[in-house]
C-alpha cells in the first residue's frame, strides 16, 4: 500500500495500464476485491463486458464495481463497506460471468443446417429382420 487513499496495482506488470485507484471517496473502513476472469479471447471478454455492465448493483448493497477488459480478461474492482455485500457482488458476478460465458459457448457451438429441399427425397429406412 503506497498510502491511506490508494493502493498499488503492480506497477511493474506491464500488462497493467492502471498503477492506482483511488479510494479518497470512500469511507475509511472500506473492503475490496480485484477480479481477473480469462475468458478465452478478446472477443468474449468485450460481449461479458458489454453485458455485465448495464447491470447495476442493487443500491440497497452499497458496493461498487468498475469493470473494465485487459485481452482476454474481464477485470472487476469491487469495492463495499460491509464485507458481506462484498461477498454477495462477488458471488453475483461470477455467477452472471458464467451464465454470459456459457450462452457465447453455447450459440458459438451451434452449426446452422439449411432444410432439406423439397424435391429430395429422404434415404428410406431398411427394415432388419
Amino acid at each position: 500500500m503506497t498510502s491511506e487513499n490508494t493502493i498499488d496495482w503492480e506497477p511493474d506488470d506491464p500488462s497493467s495500464d492502471e498503477d492506482v485507484l483511488d479510494l479518497s471517496h470512500l469511507p475509511e473502513a472500506t473492503n475490496s476485491a480485484t477480479i481477473r476472469l480469462n475468458l478465452g479471447d478478446e472477443k468474449a471478454a468485450m460481449i461479458v463486458y458489454n453485458s455485465l455492465r448495464v447491470d447495476k448493483e442493487p443500491k440497497r448493497s452499497k458496493a461498487i464495481r468498475e469493470l473494465t477488459v485487459n485481452g482476454q480478461f474481464l477485470v472487476a474492482n469491487i469495492t463495499c463497506v460491509d464485507p458481506k455485500y462484498l461477498q454477495k457482488s462477488i458471488a453475483n458476478l461470477f455467477e452472471m460471468c458464467h451464465l454470459a460465458k456459457s450462452t457465447i459457448d453455447l450459440v458459438g457451438a451451434y452449426q446452422y443446417k439449411p432444410p432439406a429441399e423439397k424435391n429430395e427425397q429422404p434415404a428410406k429406412k431398411k427394415n432388419k429382420k
